[in-house]
C-alpha cells in the first residue's frame, strides 16, 4: 500500500518501523507498507485512518 503522508508523518512512520520509503520515490512524502500478514494489515488500515483523520481536521 502507498500513501501520501505529510513529511514529518512520514519520517515519523518509517522510524518506527511501520513503513518504508517509497518503492520508486523515495526521498518524496510517499510511504510504502508491505502487506504479508495480518498483523500488516491492522498496521495499514491504523497509517490509513491517520491520513484520513487528518484530512477531515484540514477541512473543518
Amino acid at each position: 500500500m502507498d500513501i501520501l503522508m505529510s513529511r514529518p508523518s512520514r519520517d515519523q512512520f518509517i522510524a518506527e518501523g511501520r513503513a518504508k520509503p517509497h518503492h520508486i520515490y523515495p526521498e518524496s512524502s510517499w510511504i510504502s507498507v508491505y502487506i504479508q500478514s495480518e498483523e500488516d494489515i491492522v498496521d495499514a488500515i491504523e497509517l490509513l485512518r491517520f491520513k484520513y483523520d487528518q484530512l477531515v481536521n484540514k477541512m473543518k
